[in-house]
């Protein structure tokens, strides 16, 4: 979380007034949850949006309302939060890790060789704020016809070539973790651009709705299925519409942060990583491409020393795909160069709140560090 204040605290004292914490308030009542939907809809570019209790769940949402099930193959990144690979076996899908490539999202030309007759689906995942490459994907899945299904966990708020992430799949998935861009501590949002998709998704991630005077109606026209709990609250709501609206000044401080750390690091330019399309980076991090393993720990231990957090992205394991191989049954033999690749890449937060003259210092350090090994 970039940025909180007064303003939440405000709405949310608003709320407290009012006792009513509970986002269902009878059908023809507008509340926060139903606010933030429509808002977040209408920012997105999509026409439904689901708040749900994490992103974790969005993703299972999102793959169980669009029918994948049991023995279907979906293809999902080599470097990659570890909920999108249990979203996918919580279906009782198989996850097929496909390739990164030179870059931190998958690799459209690396992942012909994974499609078989039993590919459902692939979920790009936007990492580290980094935009996938839309264009080439689209241009697989249309071919094979498979679903996409976007996680944007890392990347509200960022583009493709002047399009929200988030607005290209068959379903989107975000997260409002703390440690997300914008963030009510924990919670989550699937988006839908068909209508009885959403209504499944509904259905699906509360138990009881489809029996509430709200959505009764609404629902009748779908098969009855057993839901889950995965419903939020209007205090979460409050918070996360706040948030919404503070989204684009937090991403277009991020970019200029970012700007002015880049530019003492032209000395490096060429290990830095290629991104799909640099103006639609949410610009949260930056990547370098070190010789090998050995280097980044030796580079990591000595920025830190000098009071530049580096890590490393195999310090990362719920996020690098050989700490989790048991989970899967697609197999990862094909995939050691990943394993190098991300090994060998140190990781860099871009400081929100850092003066211009700090982060030219920050700078100016992981440039020497650099020319020094």
């Amino acid at each position: 979380m970039y940025e909180i204040g007064s303003e939440e605290l405000n709405d949310l004292e608003e709320l407290f007034k009012t006792k009513k914490f509970f986002r269902y308030q009878g059908r023809d009542v507008a509340t926060h949850s139903s606010l933030f939907e429509k808002e977040f809809s209408q920012y997105l570019g999509m026409k439904h949006s689901l708040f749900v209790t994490s992103g974790t769940n969005a993703l299972f949402l999102a793959l169980k309302s669009l029918g994948v099930g049991e023995g279907d193959e979906v293809i999902v990144p080599s470097y990659t939060f570890i909920a999108t690979i249990t979203a996918v076996l919580h279906v009782g899908a198989i996850p097929i890790v496909a390739s990164i490539g030179k870059g931190l999202t998958l690799d459209a030309s690396l992942i012909s060789s994974k499609i078989t007759p039993k590919t459902k689906a692939i979920i790009p995942v936007h990492m580290d704020g980094y935009p996938t490459d839309m264009d080439s994907l689209i241009s697989i899945a249309e071919v094979h016809k498979l679903l996409i299904i976007e996680d944007v966990a890392q990347a509200v708020g960022g583009e493709y070539k002047g399009r929200k992430l988030g607005s290209f799949g068959h379903a989107s998935c975000f997260s409002f973790n703390v440690d997300k861009i914008i963030s009510c501590g924990e919670g989550g949002l699937v988006a839908f651009p068909e209508e009885n998709t959403y209504k499944k998704a509904l259905m699906l991630h509360d138990a009881p709705v489809s029996f509430g005077m709200t959505y009764k109606d609404y629902l009748s026209d779908i098969p009855r299925e057993v839901g889950f709990s995965m419903r939020m609250s209007e205090i979460s709501a409050v918070i996360m519409r706040k948030q919404l609206s503070r989204l684009d000044h937090i991403i277009q401080k991020l970019r200029i942060q970012k700007k002015v750390l880049l530019s003492q690091l032209s000395i490096i330019s060429d290990k830095l990583l290629e991104v799909s399309d640099p103006e639609g980076d949410c610009s949260t991090h930056i990547h370098i491409r070190c010789a090998d393993p050995l280097q980044a720990s030796e580079l990591a231990k000595s920025l830190t020393e000098d009071g530049v957090l580096a890590t490393p992205l195999y310090a990362r394991p719920v996020h690098c795909f050989w700490h989790w191989q048991e989970l899967l049954e697609g197999g990862t033999k094909d995939l050691g160069r990943d394993r190098i690749h991300l090994s060998s890449i140190l990781r860099i937060a871009v400081d929100y709140d850092l003066s211009e003259k700090a982060l030219t210092e920050k700078g100016m350090k992981i440039a020497n560090t650099f020319k020094e090994c």
